[in-house]
């Protein structure tokens, strides 16, 4: 039998149709003879035919078509004759038909095509079958951006390539999808490939291009006409590089079809491309590419190393943002889908859920639909009841422990995120510190700056922040140039996520993690590197926001028992710190309860009662109520303080402090020049002969021996001038002088200076200083003293 032209061309792109292949036979071997062995006598597609006879230089042509040739297939022997009353005939031989009459260049195309197929990954369009897991936008969400993206694909003029990036969970992938539905139904989509991450094929950049040409193959038919003959001459271009693969199977053939219709090339999650080379490769590849006919969307996380290779004035950057109002909106809409379609909700006829529980859901989501995306999918399965469901994401019910977790995308996400920074170890060491925060920092809920996480861990910052900048998707960081700034949570679930042992898993902070901090916080309370000259033990920055009460959630170790005994004071007496006594008695109890040292004890005793000192002496007496006469029966501990306690005292009642925040004896440190040493020695000595009880009485009995001792108000000249050489040594490092405008006794101390020459020679020099004058401002008093005072050294230089 043979076919005819028309019966041929309707088995053209027929996968399924089916011959029967017959063995060799005497009568016709030589017309078998291109067929493999394999096929004779099997049932095959025609398919598995066709390139065979195809490879042949000897295929006769068929008459009447001299661009083409036939292609025969012969039927088996006929069948011998039926009997009879007399001998019956032998049947003859079948033939078979001449069925497929084929153009070289069709052959090609057919050829071209299947090498293409092979080498594509098919899932990765927009409308494969695992598209449904990538759903579009939800109704009136991210329309400004489909708009934008509509206007760029429709552009008359030479735009550039478009790079929209946003944050993970910002629905990049959802616009994609929507922006890719509404290119195919205008007929205006060439291709589109959407990665993923740990995907066999999806993940595969060596599979984008492939995958692209033959999509535009599909659509384009004078592009699959100028491609098939480059892929069918040399099938291994699907194996060459990126710009090869890029260059020969879509721009070459593309500029040869001179298709007039523009296309748009979609290539969406480009960050979750296996390699980061490849993925700046690709980015190259896009920017090469682009034309006013052959437009590139490319789709990712603002990537440090994607962004290394997006030159401004190469790509249109389309920055998707978080919206708190269209996760809302999502929320609402699905909540009332679940209610009116979830066979368990069919008979709850209120609102549901409260609006305080979708505001409380809108917050966390940070405006991310990922979150919020993953609440619905959870509470909407169908095996399940919804309200209990959601109960569980509240964290108001019991999860049951067939249910599965409610956040296993989200925390799938966080996971694929934290395992792509290269330095593990680090990034733990980093994540312990951020996840201990609220326990560590003073200002609960805040973060650490750069500089103080390398000042916990002793990493370098440029360290810290290189780590750190590979988790750009969930934390912001402060300015590129600025170490100093606080960075954030980008995602309000990422911090419930670090602290959740079952989600965070490897990234939680356990035990051995703690303890491990403990130590590296316990060593920025004793650092002592920042001093300023002349003045030792300077309060460290970290110490302005920790604090110790992560240090007492630990098990004590020798390591720790080590670092506490030598812990700077000025991280407990300095600035920020308001809570000394509670942090301090805790401390103690804490080292008390695990039979610390003797001596670690004793000294964390003497700290304590320091801060009792420190408190009670500003807070339980008024200096203005000295008394003037002397009790008869002091107890005899007056006479054993020493003459350093005594300036002490006499510093309290010469500052006028504003009160219990105003960093006592810091201050009083800094102008008598003492240790904290030494001073904690001087306060000691009254612990050890007064007793442990400070109270009112104790305190009228030190002012009585400041009284003893004849310390009058003014103090003595001698006294003065001491204090007053301290200040304007104080006041000589401007740096330290935005401290002086917190308290103030400075001035007091000025007012009270006695007006010697050298007094006066320091002073004309520090009203020259701008520094010096801003202080000023803020005690007026105190400026028109300094006026008078050097208007009468006839020093009237002085400027407004």
């Amino acid at each position: 039998m043979t076919l005819s032209s028309e019966q041929i061309a309707s088995t053209q792109g027929q996968s399924q149709q089916y011959f029967s292949m017959p063995s060799a036979s005497q009568d016709n071997p030589d017309d078998l003879s291109r067929v493999p062995s394999s096929l004779l006598g099997e049932h095959v597609p025609l398919s598995a035919i066709v390139p065979h006879f195809h490879q042949s230089q000897s295929m006769p042509l068929s008459t009447g078509n001299p661009n083409g040739y036939s292609i025969n297939i012969y039927g088996g022997t006929g069948g011998s004759g039926g009997s009879g009353n007399g001998q019956g005939g032998q049947g003859g031989s079948g033939q078979g038909p001449v069925f497929y009459n084929m153009s070289t260049s069709e052959l090609q195309i057919e050829a071209a095509i299947r090498i293409l197929y092979q080498a594509s990954a098919m899932e990765a369009s927009h409308d494969s079958g695992e598209s449904y897991g990538r759903p579009p936008c939800h109704r009136d969400t991210r329309q400004e951006y489909l708009d934008r993206l509509h206007a760029w694909s429709c552009a008359t003029d030479d735009s550039m390539p478009l790079w929209m990036c946003g944050l993970a969970g910002t629905g990049k992938s959802a616009i994609a999808q929507s922006f890719c539905k509404e290119l195919h139904a205008r007929g205006c989509l060439g291709g589109g490939f959407f990665f993923k991450r740990g995907h066999p094929s999806r993940e595969n950049a060596h599979k984008l291009f492939p995958t692209l040409a033959y999509q535009l193959a599909i659509v384009c038919p004078q592009f699959k006409a100028a491609l098939a003959p480059r892929v069918a001459n040399d099938p291994a271009l699907v194996g060459t590089s990126l710009s090869d693969q890029l260059q020969k199977l879509i721009l070459e053939p593309y500029h040869d079809a001179a298709s007039n219709h523009p296309l748009v090339m979609v290539i969406d999650g480009l960050d979750e491309c296996e390699g980061e080379d490849l993925q700046q490769q690709i980015m190259c590849c896009a920017m090469e590419a682009h034309s006013s006919r052959l437009r590139f969307l490319v789709v990712s996380r603002p990537e440090s190393h994607i962004e290394a290779v997006v030159p401004p004035t190469s790509f249109d950057q389309l920055v998707v943002e978080a919206s708190f109002p269209e996760v809302r909106r999502y929320l609402v809409d699905e909540f009332q889908r679940i209610r009116t379609t979830h066979e368990a909700m069919l008979a709850v006829n209120h609102p549901w859920p409260d609006y305080a529980v979708i505001n409380t859901l809108v917050k966390k989501s940070s405006g991310h639909f990922i979150y919020a995306a993953t609440v619905i999918r959870f509470i909407e399965d169908r095996d399940w009841n919804p309200i209990e469901r959601l109960n569980i994401v509240a964290g108001i019910g019991k999860p049951d422990p067939d249910s599965g977790s409610p956040f296993a995308a989200l925390d799938q996400l966080y996971n694929q995120i934290l395992k792509a920074v290269p330095s593990q170890s680090r990034l733990r060491r980093i994540l312990a510190v951020a996840s201990a925060r609220d326990e560590m920092s003073r200002d609960q809920g805040s973060l650490f700056s750069i500089d103080d996480i390398a000042q916990i861990l002793q990493i370098k910052s440029t360290n810290i922040r290189l780590t750190l900048s590979r988790l750009g998707s969930v934390i912001s960081l402060p300015g590129t140039y600025s170490n100093q700034g606080l960075f954030i949570w980008r995602h309000a679930s990422f911090p419930d996520f670090l602290n959740n042992p079952e989600r965070a898993g490897e990234f939680y902070l356990n035990n051995v993690a703690r303890s491990s901090l403990a130590v590296s916080v316990i060593k920025a309370f004793c650092d002592s590197q920042c001093s300023p000259p002349c003045f030792e033990g300077t309060v460290p920055h970290i110490t302005e926001r920790l604090k110790f009460n992560f240090i007492t959630t630990t098990k004590l170790s020798s390591d720790m028992a080590k670092s506490l005994d030598c812990v700077n004071l000025d991280s407990i007496f300095g600035w920020g710190v308001t809570n000394h006594r509670a942090e301090t008695q805790a401390v103690l109890n804490w080292l008390k309860f695990h039979d610390a040292p003797r001596k670690l004890i004793q000294r964390w005793e003497d700290i304590v009662y320091m801060t009792r000192f420190d408190f009670y002496f500003m807070t339980h007496y008024s200096f203005t109520d000295i008394p003037h006469e002397m009790q008869s029966d002091e107890p005899h501990y007056i006479n054993d303080i020493s003459p350093q306690l005594l300036d002490i005292i006499q510093a309290y009642i010469l500052f006028e402090f504003d009160g219990p925040q105003s960093y006592h004896l810091r201050n009083i440190r800094w102008v008598l020049n003492i240790s904290w040493p030494e001073m904690l020695g001087s306060i000691a000595t009254l612990r050890r002969s007064a007793g442990e009880d400070l109270n009112q009485n104790t305190m009228k009995l030190i002012v009585n021996a400041v009284k003893l001792y004849r310390i009058q108000d003014p103090p003595p000249e001698a006294t003065l001038e001491v204090l007053a050489k301290r200040f304007l040594l104080l006041l000589a490092l401007g740096d330290n002088l935005w401290v002086l405008r917190f308290s103030r006794s400075w001035s007091c101390i000025l007012r009270s200076c006695p007006r010697t020459e050298r007094f006066l020679d320091a002073l004309r020099l520090l009203v020259m200083d701008t520094c010096f004058c801003d202080v000023l401002q803020y005690d007026y008093e105190a400026y028109r003293h300094i006026y008078h005072t050097l208007r009468k050294g006839k020093e009237l230089h002085l400027s407004a």
